[in-house]
């Protein structure tokens, strides 16, 4: 059956859709259920703007595996990208009644309604997501970042502390009470909340940032800068201050610096996965030859060994593979990570672009359309949103 799938993205790539498409019906006429060929398919008719059967591959794979919650998440975000937005609200209920423990229909559900402006019915899907998955962690951040748009700081207060209640030493909890003080301007909460988090899970990235962007909004930038290096230089085994202080000179542009500082980290901190991580995306993005190439694929693929399947790794491991040419592979990568993140910004941009570079310029205006929805900062925003400028904004 690869065989039949990989026949196809060969002709995908000479722009044979017909040819594509025969090659996946015999495939089909062999095993008809097999998913890997159908899903294959449904892109290859959505390449081929053949909507009708592009649905129908995806109900087949919903009739017979009833249970692929995945498979039941892309037909709702097929039918929201067509503007049915009802058949998308029913498709992604469908998930929550299959699976009521699971966070995907929810924050699916959630997303639909705040794209309708229908906000406190967002946050009450998420209420009811949390509570039946026993107060899952994805959904306590998505349910943070919907009552932070809504201004309804207090209530996100209330979730931290009622995390905080149960586990005392969650890093999370802390993380979304710094959220809301940040939004209230009460800063010196924030950085004390922040500062915690960071302490009780010093190799968990979203601190250190949280962390470095409430350094930005107060225009700290090189007081904070002095202030990290000065911590270094007292303990230079700080992990926090390594990932804050790089996150600090990328957002100034200063790469170089950036990637000094995360291989000082790294050497520095045994099992320092987040560092290494960092070093290993800034020097494929900023390095195109193969000597560079090598050594972040060398250094991304020990990160990888220390956190197996954490998508931050997989996804710079994603894009040195796209910097490298092999876009089959990073494209493998990421189909696998939007299944996960449909919404993620960065991971639409990265695939976005491997698209683009593979010619598939439709799916590619999609992926950034995806990636610059919201007001998320990200590396490479403002190359996305040329990108997608320059190929046009249609749906």
């Amino acid at each position: 059956m690869d065989g039949y799938v990989q026949l196809a993205d060969c002709y995908v790539l000479l722009g044979q859709l017909s040819n594509a498409k025969a090659a996946l019906d015999k495939g089909l006429n062999i095993a008809p259920d097999n998913p890997s060929l159908r899903m294959t398919a449904y892109r290859v008719c959505l390449k081929d703007q053949d909507d009708i059967q592009a649905e129908a591959h995806l109900r087949h794979l919903v009739d017979k595996y009833p249970n692929a919650v995945d498979v039941q998440a892309e037909l709702g975000d097929f039918y929201l990208s067509r503007k049915k937005e009802n058949k998308a609200e029913a498709a992604y209920n469908e998930i929550i009644r299959k699976a009521p423990r699971t966070p995907l229909g929810y924050v699916k559900l959630a997303r639909l309604y705040t794209y309708q402006k229908k906000t406190d019915l967002a946050i009450d899907q998420l209420r009811g997501g949390y509570r039946q998955s026993d107060q899952n962690s994805l959904l306590a951040a998505e349910l943070t970042g919907a009552l932070l748009a809504a201004e309804r700081y207090d209530d996100v207060l209330a979730l931290g502390n009622a995390r905080l209640k149960a586990h005392p030493d969650e890093a999370l909890a802390h993380d979304l009470k710094g959220k809301a003080f940040a939004k209230m301007k009460k800063y010196k909460e924030a950085q004390q909340a922040f500062e915690k988090a960071a302490a009780l899970d010093p190799q968990w990235p979203q601190a250190s940032n949280d962390l470095a962007a409430l350094f930005l909004l107060q225009g700290m930038k090189d007081a904070a800068i002095r202030h990290l290096e000065t911590a270094l230089t007292r303990n230079p085994k700080n992990a926090v201050a390594y990932l804050t202080l790089g996150s600090l000179y990328e957002n100034k542009d200063a790469f170089e610096k950036a990637i000094a500082v995360y291989e000082k980290g790294v050497g520095q901190v045994p099992g320092f996965w987040t560092a290494a991580n960092r070093l290993a995306f800034l020097m494929a993005d900023r390095n195109d030859s193969k000597e560079a190439l090598e050594k972040a694929l060398k250094i991304a693929s020990a990160a990888y060994r220390m956190k197996p399947g954490q998508g931050a790794i997989v996804d710079t491991l994603g894009w040195i593979y796209f910097k490298q040419g092999d876009t089959k592979q990073a494209l493998e990568i990421y189909e696998k990570l939007i299944a996960a993140a449909p919404e993620d910004p960065l991971i639409n941009y990265h695939m976005g672009v491997v698209l683009e570079k593979n010619g598939d310029i439709e799916s590619a205006r999609k992926r950034l359309k995806t990636a610059t929805r919201g007001d998320t900062a990200f590396m490479g925003r403002e190359r996305a949103e040329a990108m997608l400028k320059k190929l046009g904004s249609k749906s």
